[in-house]
């Protein structure tokens, strides 16, 4: 049988969100976190002590590592849109949390470098990867309780 191919991540903002982004990340057999960034010296150096891999002080340093093909958006939310853009510009499939974007404008403009740079956008939520929500996620799919409606 073959393997899942490993996407290779990068999270942007090892903070609140990023530092749970991170431990759930570790549990996921599919995702490899292979770089970080974040302007805090203190979180960078946590991080690398912690998992190892590369940690960045510039948005910019991390979209343009070759080895890292998804970037995970853990920012404040003031940040979520430049952010998105830049990894979209840098040919990455980004995560971005929630909300996506303050305002609608902002939100039409990530899109649209996703799109221009044909890259996947998503706005996601960490508890995707939350054992409870995986427990569900694999009920729904055995069909054990009938058909989802």
């Amino acid at each position: 049988m073959d393997r899942p191919r490993i996407l290779k991540f990068g999270v942007i903002g090892i903070g609140n969100a990023g530092g749970g982004v991170l431990s759930s990340i570790e549990r996921e057999h599919q995702i490899d976190v292979v770089a970080v960034a974040d302007t805090r010296e203190e979180a960078r150096a946590a991080y690398v002590e912690k998992f190892g891999g590369k940690a960045y002080s510039t948005v910019e340093d991390l979209c343009n590592d070759p080895e890292v093909e998804v970037v995970w958006v853990a920012t404040p939310n003031a940040l979520h849109a430049s952010h998105t853009i830049a990894a979209a510009m840098a040919g990455k499939h980004v995560v971005v949390e929630k909300p996506m974007a303050l305002d609608l404008r902002e939100a039409a403009a990530m899109i649209d470098a996703a799109d221009r740079n044909g890259v996947k956008l998503l706005s996601g939520h960490t508890r995707a990867f939350d054992p409870p929500v995986q427990v569900m996620n694999q009920i729904v799919k055995s069909k054990e309780v009938g058909e989802l409606k």
